[in-house]
This record gives structure tokens, C-alpha cells and sequence, in this order.
């Protein structure tokens, strides 16, 4: 597949896959919605590799669909083929800005990982997601 090999360029060979094996855990979320399986895995680390992708899968008419952490109802897993796009190498805090009271976390960091460093700095956010530690900050909100 010539998709593949450009994904590889964007993100590297070792963050793209199409093996069977591979695409089984992806087929699946925490409920019991019946499996469907994507064509292509690719693991972004930054949100340029993510407008790439996203702009290859325009010009290809290769529907997306995006991944946290697996633990939404359904809606992290394929539709029909195409590409899921895994946000758990996205999993960093980018920003505590203490005098604008923000927070900036890519859309794979956990929601227990970003609590945890708001709890140092005695902050917390108004809400606590009821599904654990699980939960990342991308699929949360």
C-alpha cells in the first residue's frame, strides 16, 4: 500500500502498522460493541506528524478515526478500515502556566497524569472523569 510508506516517512516505520495481530487490539473498546478492525495504526508524537497524517488521509479519501486510550464507549474504533490515529506517544504536559491557571497536555496524557501534577501545585480541575485513571485528556474532553 502506497499509504503506508508515506505514513512511514511522516511518523517512522516503527509507528505504522497493518499486521493482523496488531489491528485485533484495535478493533476492540471496553464495551461490548462487536469488533471492526482498521486497516492502518499509526502513533504520532507531535500534532505536526498529526496535520500530515490528516492531510494524506484528505487527499486519499481515508476516513480516521482517533484513539486515546481505548477506553471510550465505542467511538475509538473504526467505522470501516481506514486509519486510527493513537494518541498514547502524544502523552506528554506541555505547559503549567500558574499565572494564566492553564494547563497544555497533548491529547494522549491521562487524565490521572495530569491530576497528579495539578494536585503538586494544589490545583484541581472542577471534574473527575468516572471512568479511573484510565481515561486520556483528548477522549475526556
Amino acid at each position: 500500500m502506497a499509504i503506508i510508506s508515506t505514513l512511514e516517512d511522516i511518523v517512522g516505520s516503527g509507528n505504522v502498522t497493518d499486521k493482523d495481530f496488531d489491528l485485533i487490539g484495535y478493533s476492540r473498546t471496553m464495551t461490548s460493541y462487536p469488533p471492526r478492525s482498521p486497516d492502518i495504526v499509526v502513533l504520532p508524537e507531535t500534532a505536526e506528524q498529526v496535520s500530515e497524517i490528516m492531510r494524506l488521509a484528505n487527499r486519499t479519501r481515508t476516513p480516521v478515526t482517533v484513539r486515546g486510550g481505548g477506553t471510550a464507549g465505542g467511538t475509538c474504533i473504526a467505522r470501516g478500515g481506514g486509519i486510527i490515529i493513537d494518541l498514547s506517544k502524544m502523552n506528554k504536559i506541555l505547559e503549567i502556566n500558574e499565572e494564566m491557571m492553564t494547563i497544555t497536555v497533548q491529547g494522549g496524557c491521562s487524565v490521572y497524569k495530569a491530576f497528579k501534577e495539578l494536585d503538586k501545585i494544589g490545583w484541581e480541575l472542577p471534574l473527575r472523569p468516572e471512568f479511573g485513571p484510565g481515561p486520556t485528556m483528548g477522549a475526556w474532553i
